[in-house]
């Protein structure tokens, strides 16, 4: 016999995630977060970087007949 509380995911991220989250950056070691801040904006805006090129040039092999600038636009959407 099975007995459990069903819990929806759209409540448990309206409710339980963003306190749990908030207190995470609350109490995350500050010392650490600076001395580490230029590798986590390099990864971060790294990322940013490489899937907009990527998608972007994705999205102009799918569809040629669409302007490259406009593939970057729709791919950083």
């Amino acid at each position: 016999m099975d007995v459990g509380v069903q819990l929806k995911p759209e409540i448990f991220f309206l409710l339980f995630l963003p306190p749990l989250l908030f207190l995470d950056g609350w109490r995350i070691p500050k010392d650490g977060l600076f001395r580490d801040a230029g590798t986590i904006l390099e990864l971060a805006l790294g990322l940013v970087i490489f899937t907009v090129v990527g998608m972007g040039f994705f999205i102009h092999w799918m569809i040629p007949t669409m302007p490259p600038a406009v593939a970057f636009a729709l791919a950083s959407v």
